[in-house]
């Protein structure tokens, strides 16, 4: 039962650290693709905060999401080799309350990335932010739609 039990939290947390480099890096590219106007105009932060938080959050989840890959790929059976082994545990892991890292991309899309998002659409006058011509008897039809 031990063995089944410690297999199960292995895998849990070596997902874990998985999905939150993925979090990470996803949240640091789009947030550095993004211009630095949208988030003048719609975000809580700067651009430079948030990709030195997700950038800096990524340095230090690499090593831990490439520890639990290369578990995953050893309860599939598949042989890891040496070098990879001895690369991936001399970086920056994970502890116990490295659950608070969680913190910093969640934070990102559940706020900022939805509003950065809209920027684009924003600057061209698409979707929500389009505007339209009306027509002096109310209806909102433009000229478009005749």
């Amino acid at each position: 039962m031990g063995v089944v039990l410690n297999t199960i939290m292995v895998t849990v947390q070596a997902v874990l650290a998985i999905l939150l480099f993925g979090m990470m890096i996803h949240g640091a590219v789009h947030a550095a693709v993004q211009p630095s106007d949208a988030f003048i105009a719609f975000a809580r932060r700067s651009k430079k905060f948030w990709v030195i938080l997700l950038f800096v959050g990524a340095f230090f989840t690499w090593g831990s999401a490439a520890y639990g890959l290369m578990q995953i790929l050893s309860l599939m059976g598949i042989s890891v080799p040496a070098i990879s082994i001895r690369i991936a545990s001399s970086a920056p892991t994970l502890s116990f309350f490295g659950i608070l890292l969680f913190v910093a991309p969640a934070t990102y899309f559940a706020g900022d990335y939805k509003k950065v998002k809209h920027f684009k659409a924003y600057r061209k006058g698409r979707g929500q932010f389009r505007q339209r011509p009306g027509n002096p008897y109310g209806d909102s039809r433009g000229p478009r739609d005749w």
